[in-house]
């Protein structure tokens, strides 16, 4: 046996190599690099022989903007493969993450972008895969009390792809004031610069009336529906639906309870001969606290089949760099196609000083990718989780200043 070894030190810098052989084994050379610098990681690894090399790398910086870890591996006979994430938080309410994966020459892409502004609340999610690309854009701009503008956009690879447009305005300042406009637009569905108004009827009971128009396809969509004011800002009440030369009857139950700085809600539930559709969103905004929680329903039915999507947002901000975010989704894109299984997402990033911890999982029936990212005083480390492989890596350092 012939061993070997070398190592160089510098005040921010240790690199080195060893090499061993025997009677039976050829020489193998492993070589590294560390880069010793306050809040980052900068590793290097190389194993050579037989004119074979192996390469590693890990990279991570928990003091920059965006913070990131980046982690790289080139091995013979399994090819080479790569993880690297960023994310930031900004005490504005900006908060955005990129995570991006590469093996043997094949992507797999994800970022989740949400910013909120004096006037604006925007969220970008997507997914990027060898099949293609499919991603959710929400916007909702403030112009008045209760007054907004929105814009939407969803976009798919399967069932032949396609995309769904929506942008319009809604003045929901009052029933009074009551105002929504729409034009949504999808070629792939059939859905051609499609327009729809609903307003307010005054009349002098207290009873509302609200009206509802638009065009389909060619087709004219009108009918209006009675509401009845219940109890705890709840409307009751039935109307018409004129799709073309069809008619529908209608029932309704409504909730608009967004007067409060702090809490708000607003309940929806519709029915129309064999089709319904029930919404219901609550939000909670304690500045105090630093706490943003949303919860949102939706589902639809024809007969006994229906569909649900779900969202649940929860943000706790306690300081500048310390905050923690979590996301539930659960798509079936009904009004679109029907999936097979719905579409499942869990975020949660936690951040700590200059610690941070991310954890994605998207599940799609029997499938399921995972996502696991973290940087500690003493570690570093990445684990994907695919429906047949597991990858993970981890560095392990002790950082001393002086």
């Amino acid at each position: 046996v012939k061993y070997n070894a070398e190592s160089y030190e510098k005040p921010d810098n240790c690199h080195g190599k060893i090499t061993w052989e025997t009677h039976e084994q050829s020489p193998r050379t492993l070589s590294y690099n560390v880069n010793d610098i306050k809040d980052k990681v900068d590793l290097d690894l190389a194993l050579e022989w037989e004119g074979k090399k192996a390469d590693f790398n890990v990279k991570a910086d928990a003091k920059s903007e965006p913070v990131y870890l980046k982690i790289s591996s080139s091995v013979p006979g399994h090819g080479t493969f790569e993880i690297e994430t960023s994310g930031k938080h900004n005490p504005a309410g900006s908060t955005e993450i990129i995570i991006n994966a590469i093996g043997n020459g094949k992507k797999m892409g994800f970022h989740l972008r949400k910013s909120e502004t004096g006037t604006s609340r925007s969220l970008d999610i997507g997914l990027e895969l060898p099949q293609g690309k499919s991603g959710f854009y929400g916007k909702l701009e403030r112009k008045g009390p209760q007054y907004f503008l929105i814009e939407s956009k969803i976009e798919w690879f399967t069932h032949g792809g396609g995309t769904f447009d929506v942008n319009g305005e809604i003045n929901a300042k009052s029933f009074d004031d009551l105002f929504i406009k729409l034009n949504i637009d999808s070629p792939k569905l059939n859905m051609n610069k499609v327009e729809f108004e609903v307003g307010r009827q005054l009349t002098k009971s207290s009873s509302k009336t609200i009206y509802f128009r638009g065009k389909a396809n060619e087709k004219q969509i009108s009918g209006s529906f009675t509401l009845v004011p219940k109890e705890n800002n709840l409307f009751e009440g039935n109307g018409v639906l004129k799709v073309g030369e069809d008619s529908y009857p209608l029932q309704f139950k409504l909730k608009f309870d967004i007067q409060k700085q702090e809490q708000k809600e607003v309940l929806l539930d519709i029915k129309a001969g064999m089709y319904s559709y029930y919404a219901h969103t609550t939000t909670l905004n304690d500045e105090a606290n630093g706490i943003h929680k949303v919860d949102m329903i939706n589902k639809y039915c024809k007969n006994d089949q229906c569909q649900t999507e779900e969202l649940k947002l929860y943000n706790h901000k306690t300081g500048p760099l310390e905050y923690e975010t979590k996301i539930e989704a659960k798509l079936s894109v009904s009004l679109i196609f029907v999936l097979e299984h719905p579409l499942l997402m869990k975020v949660h990033m936690k951040r700590q000083g200059l610690e941070y911890d991310r954890f994605l999982e998207v599940g799609y029936g029997p499938d399921k990718i995972q996502y696991h990212g973290y940087v500690k005083d003493d570690r570093a480390g990445a684990e994907l989780t695919l429906p047949k492989r597991t990858i993970a890596v981890e560095a392990v350092f002790n950082l001393q200043q002086g």
